[in-house]
């Protein structure tokens, strides 16, 4: 009879073990996953090579005089952006130009001296949390195109017409600019060089590319930026941006091959 009730006993006693380690490992999984969605939210959106003294590298580089200049960003970020003016002598027209993701206002230099001898000024800046400028977080856009918007409300300032004012935005760059184009309804040229239509889709494609994990570690980074750092995905889809406004002249320049640094 104690033989009897040993053995019914035995079994529950591992089932309960078992459900109790299964529990553990569970609990052991999704604080891991929650503390890679802390940990790349964290990462995900800060230049990690962020450079602030740009050395020789102005436009002086290519034989143009320039003026350091700083401006607002403009809605809620209201950050103070830094750049460069570079003026043209007779000239009404005038280009911002924006630069990608983990970069600053250097990296277009190589254009100055051609768009300047084709007769337009032109604004160089460091976009919000890169370069010179405030902040410590880019965010694909959503809060750049209050960048863009800042610096054509500066060209302004200057005493040039809206209509005489045009962008040109580099990857990301040129994502904020469409973004901000529901924004700026004076804004109506803009140039765009490897924009994505959206981030999100970018982001699943090249995550694994970059860096060896799986795609479904993402959901919980995104979820971790939008809780700590207010980085919303949906407000990074300038294909929804577009849809808004009518009436701009918007001249897309995209390549069939890999290579687009967001």
């Amino acid at each position: 009879m104690l033989a009897q009730q040993k053995l019914t006993k035995k079994p529950g006693r591992w089932i309960r073990w078992l459900i109790i380690g299964i529990s553990f490992i569970v609990v052991l999984l999704l604080l891991a996953y929650v503390g890679i969605g802390i940990y790349g939210a964290n990462t995900f959106n800060q230049d990690s090579k962020r450079v602030r003294d740009f050395g020789l590298e102005t436009p002086a580089k290519y034989g143009l005089n320039y003026q350091e200049v700083s401006f607002a960003s403009s809605g809620q970020s209201n950050l103070t952006l830094r750049g460069w003016w570079v003026p043209k002598d007779g000239s009404q027209k005038a280009l911002i130009l924006v630069h990608g993701r983990d970069s600053n206002r250097t990296r277009l230099l190589p254009l100055s001296k051609s768009l300047s001898d084709s007769g337009y000024n032109l604004l160089y800046f460091d976009l919000q949390g890169q370069g010179q400028s405030d902040g410590d977080r880019y965010y694909f856009g959503q809060r750049e195109k209050e960048d863009v918007t800042g610096a054509f409300a500066f060209v302004k300032s200057k005493g040039f017409s809206s209509s005489s004012i045009g962008v040109l935005g580099w990857s990301m760059g040129g994502s904020a600019t469409l973004l901000a184009l529901p924004l700026e309804p004076e804004l109506k040229v803009v140039v765009t060089d490897s924009a994505y239509a959206d981030f999100e889709k970018v982001a699943y494609y090249r995550f694994s590319r970059d860096y060896g994990l799986p795609d479904f570690l993402l959901p919980g980074i995104f979820a971790s930026g939008k809780l700590l750092y207010g980085l919303d995905m949906n407000q990074t889809r300038p294909e929804v941006a577009l849809q808004q406004v009518e009436g701009r002249r918007i001249f897309l320049i995209h390549g069939d091959k890999y290579g687009c640094d967001a």
